[in-house]
């Protein structure tokens, strides 16, 4: 004889004791699966949600920073031939990165000059990266391209 899904007497069809289902009902089984596997996906995009929404304000970018076999690993930079500047374009005006590269560079008595641009070196919230040359007092960008 086949199993039949009913409904128990009680307060009422959303509430109370609900209802009885045979174990081969399929679906049962397959609303729960489409559950099990709705509430992970609606985390994981609002948490994307979040992540795109998050301000990141603009930092000078070190590819040895977190590298423990570098012979500059914690240590301060003593002279800067460049300096890789990491931003969100969505966040950060041109004006506040190259003022951000002035600043930096002239810690050394050199001036900022722009180089290149990148995308996807830095992190996710600051995926755009602007290259500048920090150049001594005499040095011309063209001297410095015609080096490498």
């Amino acid at each position: 004889m086949r199993c039949k899904s009913r409904h128990l007497p009680g307060e009422n069809r959303h509430g109370g004791y609900g209802w009885i289902v045979c174990p081969g009902n399929w679906r049962y089984r397959r609303r729960m699966t489409n559950l099990s596997l709705n509430i992970p996906m609606l985390l994981l995009a609002a948490l994307l949600v979040l992540a795109a929404c998050a301000e990141k304000k603009p930092y000078i970018y070190n590819a040895d920073e977190f590298d423990r076999e570098s012979p500059n690993f914690a240590k301060e930079v003593k002279n800067r031939s460049f300096v890789e500047i990491c931003y969100n374009r969505k966040t950060t005006t041109p004006a506040k990165v190259k003022e951000m590269a002035e600043i930096e560079c002239a810690k050394f008595g050199k001036r900022a000059h722009f180089n290149k641009h990148n995308t996807l070196l830095c992190s996710v919230t600051a995926p755009a990266q602007a290259e500048f040359y920090c150049l001594a007092p005499g040095e011309t960008a063209s001297s410095r391209s015609a080096g490498k």
